[in-house]
């Protein structure tokens, strides 16, 4: 609340408040003397509410409408203030219906005794006098599902701690058949496609000479911005590739050294998808060790401890992703060789 003087004498100023969002301040004033000689106005701001946690200062600042005239006493107090945001009790948290854990975790009371670890540390499997097994199946987990459950940091584009719990699956057992193989479909996960159809098209290149493969594939690859991680299908193939990949790095140091012979070089290039992946949109289960965590951290905002949860665990995680890789391979003959034969 704002409240003026009307008259034309006095000094007359309007404060804005802000923090982080939008703050707002209520604004008292005190009445005016009507004496002869205009005098300031005091304003006493009684600030300030309650807000949402801010790694934010708040801001407080006037600004002159109507300066005083007449012999009045100028506005001398400060114009503005700043003032750190501190939140001295923690947040409220909706109370557990079910069973807690000691985790901090909340789960329903169906799930105790499954012989699943819904807690993440078994105290839900504590003290059973009998297991009701839900899933007596054998079933696999699917294909990079630790990987795709970690935390990416887009700063060094790298995957880092997960921050998903990928061996949750709140009871539910229904098996997700890709070709012989069951798979258990996690909690976290909506949907999961393997590529099972489709043709895949391999480009293949040959090379007279070191300096048109070099030019053609290995600048090429140098040049790739996505960041890439290993996948490895039993019984089928394994994929991997990064530029940074040591075997990449191997890979380029062996072609290299048959850049002053006389070889000839094939080279067979092929980019394969083999699954689809795509996580629910709320009410997501998060690993138990990033969850204690971000418990631990403290109310009020501390640049140390929030930099080691974002180095620890990256900025993001994945919600979509295709799993899939390059198939790459080069074949090196000796020109002389293929003469003579």
């Amino acid at each position: 609340m704002l409240v003026r003087d009307e008259s034309v004498n006095s000094c007359t100023c309007t404060i804005y408040s802000s923090c982080f969002l939008i703050f707002l301040c209520a604004f008292l004033s005190f009445g005016v003397d009507y004496a002869p000689k205009v005098r300031k106005k005091h304003v006493v701001l009684s600030c300030w509410l309650e807000f949402i946690i801010s790694i934010l200062p708040q801001y407080r600042f006037a600004r002159v409408e109507q300066p005083s005239q007449f012999g009045g006493d100028p506005c001398d107090y400060t114009d503005n203030e700043s003032e750190d945001c501190v939140i001295n009790r923690p947040c409220s948290t909706p109370r557990c219906e079910g069973f807690l854990c000691a985790t901090g975790r909340c789960i329903n009371r169906r799930l105790l005794c499954n012989g699943d670890d819904d807690c993440g540390d078994q105290s839900d499997e504590a003290d059973c006098k009998k297991v009701y097994q839900r899933c007596n199946q054998v079933l696999e987990q699917f294909w990079g599902i630790q990987m795709l459950s970690s935390g990416f940091n887009a700063f060094t584009n790298n995957l880092e701690g997960v921050i998903l719990d990928y061996k949750y699956y709140a009871g539910a057992c229904r098996p997700q058949h890709i070709g012989t193989v069951g798979f258990r479909k996690p909690y976290n996960v909506e949907s999961y496609l393997a590529q099972t159809k489709g043709k895949y098209e391999f480009s293949m290149t040959a090379h007279e000479s070191y300096s048109s493969f070099e030019h053609s594939v290995s600048r090429g690859k140098s040049k790739e911005e996505s960041f890439g991680f290993g996948l490895i299908i039993p019984r089928l193939f394994q994929l991997s590739y990064s530029k940074a990949d040591k075997r990449y790095q191997k890979f380029a140091s062996r072609t290299k050294r048959f850049s002053s012979t006389s070889s000839r070089f094939v080279h067979a290039y092929a980019e394969l998808e083999v699954a689809q992946y795509k996580l629910k949109r709320q009410d997501l289960m998060l690993h138990p060790d990033f969850f204690q965590k971000v418990l631990r951290l403290p109310l009020v905002y501390s640049y140390g401890e929030y930099r080691e949860l974002f180095r620890d665990y990256g900025t993001h995680y994945i919600t979509e992703a295709i799993l899939g890789g390059t198939y790459d391979y080069t074949l090196i003959m000796n020109s002389n060789d293929v003469i003579s034969s």
